[in-house]
């Protein structure tokens, strides 16, 4: 055998025919081996891990995995194959892609109900009114340390913070607006220029600028509990910046005119405002992600 070799035995086995093959494979990935290199040998002990294979003369014939009941393969059908075929096709890229995709999945449910982490109120009206019919929100106001850095960097800090805090699964949301002017600032930061200027003055951010384009940029992240990755949700919307236009009762939406209507958010109805906003396209997005992982 070359050197450069490894050797692995596989027992593949059917009701009536068990057999057992040493494939002899390089030490790199598999790039397809000759012939020669699969060799037929006596009948060892039988595992049960492995698809069974019928004999190349039954090739036509379809067969259904059974294996272990939480195998994500069970009752799939697939061709018969002669069996040096079976045995490259089961260790195919397909099935490692497989395997891959169902390691990444970063939960498989979620709570019927799930902690909203905020204290304001219009937003958890907002992202009550939104996920109506969905999920039920119960809000908690937590008292986080928030971190610098890149909106996706905050909040899934902030989520995991959150998910430690009250030990169990958690949403929660932070708010970019974004200056083209100003090469995207101030955005995760707005609050700060929201507090020192509020929502008369902020317009006079942009003073100095011909560019009054704004990007208003939600991300939700939801966590399933201590130790677990959160999970993001971004929407994005184009407006701009303008002087203050309609009720000043939520945050910068008397400033931000979204373009397709020429309404600044807080002069929209709110049903229609959370059809377009940055809010609502992030969390049509936890919706879809929710509808599939919700225990009900």
């Amino acid at each position: 055998m070359d050197p450069n070799q490894n050797q692995q035995t596989f027992n593949l086995n059917s009701n009536s025919n068990p057999h057992q093959y040493v494939f002899n494979t390089p030490r790199a990935p598999y790039q397809g081996q000759p012939e020669s290199s699969l060799q037929q040998q006596q009948p060892l002990p039988q595992f049960e891990s492995f698809p069974q294979p019928q004999p190349s003369t039954q090739s036509s014939l379809h067969q259904t995995l059974q294996s272990n009941p939480h195998d994500p393969y069970k009752n799939k059908t697939i061709h018969n194959l002669p069996s040096r075929d079976h045995v490259r096709s089961f260790f195919s890229g397909n099935f490692i892609q497989n395997i891959k995709h169902l390691d990444m999945a970063p939960t498989s449910a979620v709570p019927s109900q799930l902690n909203f982490i905020t204290g304001n109120k219009n937003k958890l009206a907002e992202v009550q009114a939104i996920l109506e019919g969905v999920i039920e929100l119960r809000n908690q106001n937590v008292d986080l340390v928030e971190i610098q850095g890149t909106v996706e960097e905050v909040t899934r800090d902030k989520a995991r913070r959150a998910a430690e805090a009250i030990q169990g699964p958690v949403l929660v949301e932070d708010t970019c607006l974004c200056f083209k002017a100003m090469n995207d600032l101030p955005g995760p930061y707005i609050k700060w220029f929201m507090l020192a200027l509020g929502p008369l003055e902020l317009h006079h951010m942009l003073d100095g600028f011909d560019d009054k384009s704004a990007q208003a940029v939600c991300t939700f992240a939801y966590c399933e509990g201590p130790g677990h990755e959160p999970v993001l949700f971004q929407g994005r919307t184009d407006g701009k910046l303008v002087a203050s236009r309609g009720p000043t009762v939520f945050g910068w939406d008397s400033c931000f005119e979204y373009g397709g209507t020429g309404q600044t958010y807080a002069e929209m109805e709110k049903s229609e405002k959370n059809k377009i906003s940055h809010r609502g396209k992030a969390l049509d997005k936890l919706k879809g992600w929710l509808a599939r992982r919700v225990d009900v």
